[in-house]
């Protein structure tokens, strides 16, 4: 999850950009400032234990959730 909000929230590329020094001389407010998660849809491989744990914080912040296992979750399909 934390993966997710790096690559959505641009972390990696804004702290290139700051120890570049880039930031001095060609900065503004909106230039990294990302993507919002809501909205957008999470494919999750395995429903056991740690998939259906994130897929449950993800459809708390607003995201459709998809998921594949040879084993039916019914209890991750019955939240939602």
């Amino acid at each position: 999850l934390a993966l997710i909000f790096a690559c959505t929230r641009r972390v990696l590329e804004a702290d290139q950009y700051v120890h570049e020094g880039s930031w001095k001389t060609s900065w503004h407010p909106r230039m990294l400032l990302g993507s919002d998660l809501h909205g957008s849809t999470l494919g999750v491989v395995g429903a056991g234990r740690i998939g259906s744990k994130l897929a449950r914080i993800a459809k708390t912040l607003g995201v459709r959730v998809i998921y594949y296992d040879p084993y039916q979750n019914v209890e991750l399909e019955a939240e939602g």
